[in-house]
């Protein structure tokens, strides 16, 4: 990650952006959402002016960013402004609208607590006529909402009732986490008067990527050292409930063949990860598990890039960096149907199975195992050129423009 140096305030000119997130660079521990904040701000960054207030810490530590500081820091083409997790709950946002006059506020996650907090001050007058961007990153998706449904859904109930959420501008990732977002906002009227704006995640590193042509082919990917009956399976995610690495644990425990099973994110619930070590106790012998530990964001690929499939059995994901980074690297995967990632065995680049039916892996895992280095070479060149493709679509760039282009158009004034 880069370095956190210290940036003047520039005089303004370009549309102000105001990102509000919990936790963003140089943190590792969140996952897709900074990466996704990140990636937006290196597309679009020389035509929009990002100003990003987060915490001074990564996610679970107990100490600040070395340089964080009083002062912005400058992180590739946006404006960071840290603040002690405490003091960024509790700011006074008038006071920072105020000195930053920002054209539009961009939220990330809709439970997340510097979200929350937006919200409620905006439903009290202090974030009057500054149009709004929430993305909810995955937040309504039913596996999502299943976790910790006890506080989420009274929460959504207390929004509802409020209003906190009208005016604002929703970005989802795809039409099936729109459908989430309506769904949870309720049907008829309430739906119909939502303004959802669709546009994917967008990926950093792009354009470095594709000028230096195909990141795999086939000859290249017999060099894995794959053979029949043996493989390096890969659960790179952070280790929470959601990302379901005990049902993985579960799926390897019924396969056969030689399996060497490397765990890679940083620990998010230490209560479940002591059920997940008690699982990997149990594995039969032709297993051999171990945890590598969290991954810097800029070396995913590079360690994706040594395995033969990535296993990610996920309760819900808007999006999932992991999963096309895997595919950049030539790495087929193995994903739950709760992602966007489908039909990717008819494309010869991994597979997806319904959660209500883990049965339905067995039959993946024990052909990924089976594959020998030629026909793993073949899956691995297609699953590098897929995930270009994906990668470098232009319109996913236009459709992100057009998320801000429109919240700025969308009749609110700044008072």
């Amino acid at each position: 990650m880069g370095r956190v140096t210290s940036a003047s305030h520039a005089v303004k000119k370009l549309p102000r952006i105001l990102v509000l997130i919990d936790h963003y660079l140089p943190g590792t521990n969140t996952g897709g959402a900074v990466r996704t904040l990140a990636a937006t701000v290196e597309r679009l960054g020389d035509e929009f002016e990002f100003v990003v207030v987060t915490s001074d810490r990564d996610r679970g530590d107990t100490e600040p960013y070395p340089g964080a500081a009083a002062v912005p820091a400058r992180i590739g083409k946006a404006e960071v402004h840290y603040r002690p997790s405490r003091r960024l709950r509790a700011a006074p946002l008038s006071a920072l609208l105020r000195r930053l006059d920002p054209d539009v506020i961009f939220l990330n996650g809709f439970f997340s607590r510097t979200s929350v907090s937006t919200l409620l001050a905006r439903r009290a007058g202090r974030v009057a006529r500054i149009p709004v961007i929430l993305a909810p990153r995955g937040d309504f998706s039913p596996g999502a909402l299943w976790l910790k449904r006890y506080k989420k859904r009274p929460y959504v109930r207390f929004t509802r009732c409020l209003g906190l959420c009208r005016g604002i501008t929703w970005q989802a990732t795809n039409e099936c986490e729109a459908g989430h977002i309506r769904s949870a906002f309720g049907g008829g009227r309430v739906a119909d008067g939502l303004r959802i704006a669709v546009a994917r995640d967008l990926v950093a590193g792009v354009e470095t990527a594709m000028a230096a042509g195909p990141a795999v082919d086939a000859q290249a990917a017999i060099g894995r050292g794959k053979r029949p009956g043996a493989a390096r399976i890969v659960f790179l995610s952070r280790i929470s409930r959601k990302k379901n690495l005990d049902g993985a644990i579960r799926l390897l425990g019924r396969v056969a063949g030689e399996v060497e099973f490397d765990i890679y994110g940083p620990v998010e619930d230490a209560g479940y990860w002591r059920e997940c070590l008690r699982l990997l106790d149990e594995l039969p012998r032709n297993v051999r598990a171990a945890y590598r530990g969290p991954v810097e964001a800029d070396r995913v690929s590079e360690v994706l890039s040594g395995y033969h499939l990535l296993l990610l059995p996920t309760k819900g994901e808007n999006f999932g960096h992991v999963i096309l980074e895997a595919l950049m690297a030539g790495c087929p995967v193995l994903v739950s149907d709760e992602t966007p990632w489908r039909g990717l065995a008819v494309r010869q680049v991994g597979w997806d199975f319904p959660l209500a039916a883990p049965e339905c892996s067995r039959a993946a895992l024990d052909a990924a195992i089976g594959m020998d280095a030629v026909e793993f070479g073949v899956w691995s060149e297609n699953a590098a050129r897929y995930g270009k493709s994906c990668a470098g679509d232009p319109a996913v760039v236009e459709a992100n423009r057009a998320v801000f282009r429109q919240a700025l158009d969308s009749g609110e004034e700044k008072g």
